[in-house]
């Protein structure tokens, strides 16, 4: 198996994925200690999970061919 690479700079801090997320239409944040999420063309804040947050963020590197941060299944 080979080492699994990421892009420099890339990093799963809050902040950092927040950031991603923004450059994509989302918006996140931390409300009642729970993550909101905003999609994009929403204007409602909808409760996640953090596990719920990654996803949508391994959705989106997915789609562009980039590293997930989890490790998905073979297809």
């Amino acid at each position: 198996m080979t080492p699994r690479q990421f892009e420099p700079g890339f990093s799963t801090e809050f902040t950092a994925i927040q950031l991603f997320l923004e450059r994509h239409g989302y918006g996140l944040k931390v409300a009642s200690n729970r993550w909101q999420v905003k999609h994009p063309g929403s204007a409602r804040w909808k409760a996640s999970t953090w596990n719920g947050v990654i996803k949508i963020v391994d959705d989106i590197r997915a789609s562009q061919g980039l590293e997930t941060i989890r490790v998905r299944k073979a297809a």
